[in-house]
């Protein structure tokens, strides 16, 4: 019986979860969830934030990478949907840390914003949250990643997750060490990648070596051994 309670506890804590997309989608505060047509400019407007507008994103080599990077073929990106008001576990430490403590109201709610290599309207994106995963696994296999945006002045780009470029054990393929299966969670949606998290290091609390450390941490699990 304890299996079934808890399949039961978990499918209606989705019910409850979707309900709240329901509730963000049609509400018309600022919040809730935008959905854009992928592009450089649509790009910066997403990692920017109160803080660090759109033109100094564009300087930065973070945005100049990632622009390369969903530009790849086989990665594809078509459409941006940004999630307001995310709590990220990673930031809320830094944020009762330090942030908490500093004279500016820092918001301790980040964004995240996913990335897909098809298009959808914003019915057809709300038609899916809100049906059953198995009948929209062709549509999640278009999931590409997401970036958090912390809401810090310049090094915004927080907890990411993006799919890897195609690889396999060929000689003259590519192939990607230390990557793991990430489970992404989506209003009530769950989408598995193969990834490495990544994290921008900053002056304040994720400086070089901790950031180095966090990242360690995340596939301590794969490695065997580790020479002094």
């Amino acid at each position: 019986m304890k299996p079934n309670k808890s399949k039961q506890r978990f499918s209606n804590l989705k019910k409850l979860i979707r309900k709240g997309f329901v509730w963000l989608f049609n509400c018309n505060r600022s919040c809730g969830v935008q959905i854009l047509q992928y592009s450089n400019t649509n790009l910066a407007n997403a990692l920017a934030n109160k803080y660090t507008p759109s033109e100094v994103i564009t300087s930065k080599n973070h945005f100049i990478f990632l622009t390369g990077y969903l530009s790849h073929t086989d990665m594809n990106a078509q459409s941006i949907v940004i999630e307001d008001d995310y709590i990220s576990k990673d930031f809320l430490h830094d944020y009762a840390s330090y942030y908490a403590l500093c004279f500016e109201q820092y918001p301790k709610f980040c964004k995240r914003v996913h990335f897909f290599s098809n298009t959808f309207t914003s019915e057809e994106f709300k038609a899916v949250i809100l049906g059953e995963e198995e009948d929209n696994i062709a549509f999640w296999e278009s999931y590409l990643g997401f970036v958090v945006v912390k809401p810090i002045p310049v090094t915004v780009i927080g907890y990411t997750v993006l799919k890897t470029y195609a690889s396999s054990q060929d000689f003259n393929a590519r192939n990607f060490w230390g990557v793991r299966k990430y489970k992404v969670h989506f209003y009530g949606n769950e989408v598995e990648l193969i990834s490495l998290a990544f994290q921008e290091q900053d002056s304040v609390l994720a400086a070089c070596a901790t950031t180095a450390i966090w990242l360690d941490c995340l596939i301590k699990h794969l490695l065997i051994f580790i020479p002094s």
